[in-house]
């Protein structure tokens, strides 16, 4: 993953793995997380950056290689092949 922001201090937090990282302006970050396969797991702003604080929430969904393909194909627009 590649976390980054260009207004504010965030807090990238998912609670389920009790994985928190910090996010500063103009500092890119890169690394890796191990999800548990099929889970769906709820994250949030851990930092308070604002008005619209509340609404920076996500979801993480774990797929498999070939589903995280298919994915990506249908998200670019075309059915996953060789």
């Amino acid at each position: 993953m590649r976390l980054s922001t260009r207004d504010t201090t965030h807090a990238f937090w998912i609670p389920e793995l009790r994985y928190k990282r910090d996010a500063w302006p103009g500092v890119a970050q890169t690394f890796a997380l191990t999800f548990p396969a099929g889970e769906h797991l709820s994250g949030r702003c851990a930092q308070y950056c604002g008005l619209r604080h509340s609404d920076m929430v996500f979801t993480v969904q774990a797929l498999g290689r070939d589903a995280f393909a298919a994915w990506v194909a249908r998200a670019r627009g075309r059915r996953p092949g060789p």
